[in-house]
């Protein structure tokens, strides 16, 4: 059905399955959809009664494909499995459900033109025409567009809660999540708990119209605290200003950027104009973890033409194949198509950001008239009014739920908490140890507001002054070149060369003294000496072995807690590791003089003059490596 990621086993901490519901509830006996179903082991042999049955975005967004992985992260212990099992399921229409409402003909779209330059009229045009083509398919493969909405959504939920024998089950919804978490609020109230709405969807604001306001509101937070942190404002002064006359540049005059698609190998030369640009970075926006790398990015492409960021992300974003776009667009045409283009309010939108969503209200409305699904009744529109326990997760960088949606939520939720997480961008309640806490300790006492001491008070973002700048790493892990197995070649042979006096010293000298028991005492400075070149070598061999295994323990540990910082360096603890390479060049030079004095002193012997010349090249070499990574003098 499914590929279970490492540490989680079928039998033993996951148990997968199936749940049979009617297409249409409110007709029993009539057609079936098929829903997959995972159900997390709490870690707790003993876990609470009440599940936490956990609802994905989108609408159209994969529950298992994306919270198996956050369930169990690399590191492999998640706080998320602390007390309660944990129920994962596909929504009607998405990736795991049968019939599934993907669009293959969208990514064939992407592969068509991501290397071509479309104005935005052409690409809408072009996406309502292979969505269409999407729809005949599925019409042609039986599929009833009709029953894939929200209402019936939050009816499967209850079927679940039936069907798996619970009384009562808690609810975390993210995104459009929170909009089926709170339509289930108002539909099946009784079989519910306690609520945790993440990035909150409120079902009375049309959210289409708000997003060049929510975009507009995201990137201004974003160049404000930058502002407003001095490391930040060092490194990346005038950001707002430096980010749209880069936005107007490259509309004038784009860039390629090299991305490969993962699943299939195929590369491309991604072209970027100001308004992907803009369209990119909102998207970056929503992941809590790329915010502190935002300005980075946006200088590196200023002035480079270069984004290792966008060269990892941009091809998750473009070619992702998990994503239900037909059951998006039933959903929401069923339930958000009644607006116009005067819905959309533009004021304080600036001109970059209006382009970069031209045409979008005459998209959408194209788009569902197509579509032609029954459109909800109106009362679905209205505020849910509900005295469940509550607990609203904002985040300050959300670019599209943005913490007012929260609050205008929380008016109508009388037992309703409100979070709002400094550093958090969308879905930010599942980004870090502090925010579960946050959520597990509403859950353990939904009645009591949770303590949200632990939360940062800032983005830390990354900078020469917070990070150790070293993207080379990432490249090694993801993409390497020729170069760069050529590098790791001679790192690798020459400290296998410069361990080697570890063995070779200790046995020249029991041999030496096994072999020159009546040989003439020689000179205390020149057997000093010697020893002094020996040891000096045997600690410039440990140190090289040192730094590599340290720097490549410390990536390890890093893209265990965060890709996001290790696609650019390293956590700056590990600065003192750094001091390694310019005290080798010292050493190096050193050595040379030793090497050349050797060849003055016959007590070293033919053999040992070679042996020690070639440990010093070897050194040498090392460092030559060094240099194009960037490492001889990185720390500051």
């Amino acid at each position: 059905m499914f590929e279970l990621p490492a540490g989680a086993l079928e039998g033993e901490n996951v148990e997968c399955g199936w749940l049979t519901v009617p297409e249409e509830h409110a007709n029993p006996n009539g057609p079936t959809i098929r829903l997959a179903v995972a159900i997390i082991k709490s870690a707790d042999p003993k876990p609470a009664p009440d599940p936490l049955v956990m609802l994905q975005g989108g609408p159209g967004g994969s529950a298992i494909d994306t919270f198996m992985s956050v369930l169990f992260p690399l590191s492999g212990n998640s706080p998320l499995r602390r007390n309660r099992d944990i129920v994962l399921f596909e929504q009607r229409g998405t990736l795991y459900s049968e019939p599934a409402l993907t669009c293959p003909e969208i990514l064939k779209l992407t592969e068509d033109t991501i290397e071509r330059r479309l104005t935005v009229t052409e690409a809408n045009r072009l996406a309502l025409e292979a969505y269409n083509d999407c729809l005949r398919r599925l019409e042609d493969e039986g599929v009833n567009i009709a029953a894939f909405d929200s209402v019936e959504n939050a009816n499967d939920i209850e079927a679940l809660r039936v069907a798996l024998g619970y009384d009562q089950i808690n609810l975390y919804g993210v995104s459009y999540g929170t909009l089926l978490a709170l339509h289930a609020m108002r539909q099946n109230p009784d079989g519910l708990r306690a609520v945790i709405l993440d990035s909150v969807a409120p079902p009375d604001l049309n959210f289409i119209p708000e997003v060049p306001r929510t975009m507009q509101r995201a990137f201004d937070e974003l160049f404000r605290a930058c502002a407003d942190d001095t490391e930040c404002n060092r490194a990346y002064p005038n950001l707002e200003e430096e980010f749209y006359k880069l936005v107007n540049r490259l509309n004038q005059e784009p860039i390629q950027i090299p991305i490969t698609d993962l699943e299939t190998g195929a590369k491309y030369d991604a072209l970027l104009d100001g308004n992907g640009l803009i369209n990119l970075t909102f998207q970056l926006m929503y992941a809590t973890e790329a915010i502190p790398a935002l300005p980075k990015m946006i200088t590196d492409l200023r002035d480079t033409g270069r984004s290792e960021l966008l060269r990892v992300f941009w091809p998750l974003l473009a070619f992702d194949r998990t994503f239900a776009g037909g059951m998006y667009n039933a959903t929401i045409c069923a339930e958000d198509s009644d607006f116009t283009a005067a819905d959309f309010n533009l004021d304080g939108v600036r001109e970059e950001v209006r382009a970069a969503n031209e045409g979008s209200a005459e998209y959408f409305a194209a788009l569902c008239r197509a579509w032609n699904v029954p459109a909800l009744p109106a009362s679905v529109d209205e505020p849910v009014v509900s005295d469940i326990p509550t607990l609203i997760i904002n985040g300050r960088f959300d670019p599209i739920t943005p913490p007012a949606f929260g609050e205008r939520a929380a008016r109508t939720l009388s037992r309703s908490f409100v979070v709002t997480i400094p550093t958090g961008g969308h879905g930010a309640a599942l980004t870090g140890e502090c925010a579960a806490d946050i959520l597990y300790a509403f859950l353990d006492n939904p009645t009591a507001q949770p303590d949200t001491g632990c939360l940062a008070d800032a983005v830390t973002f990354y900078t020469p002054r917070t990070i150790v700048m070293t993207p080379v790493l990432w490249r090694w892990l993801t993409d390497p070149g020729p170069l760069d197995f050529a590098i790791w070649a001679v790192l690798a042979l020459s400290v296998f060369f410069l361990l080697t006096p570890l063995t070779v010293y200790p046995l020249s000298f029991l041999i030496r003294q096994l072999g020159q028991k009546n040989a003439q005492p020689q000179p205390v400075r020149e057997r000093l000496g010697r020893w002094f070149a020996r040891a000096l070598m045997i600690l410039s061999g440990v140190l090289a072995a040192v730094f590599i295994l340290s720097v490549l323990a410390f990536a390890f540990r890093t893209l265990l807690d965060s890709q996001f910082l290790l696609i650019h360096g390293l956590p700056r603890t590990a600065v003192p590791l750094f001091i390694i390479p310019p005290l080798l060049i010292v050493f190096s030079v050193v050595l040379l003089v030793c090497a050349v004095l050797a060849w003055r002193d016959r007590g070293w012997g033919i053999p040992g003059r070679l042996y020690f010349a070639l440990l010093t090249l070897a050194l040498i070499a090392y460092l030559a490596a060094l240099a194009p990574l960037g490492w001889l003098w990185i720390w500051t």
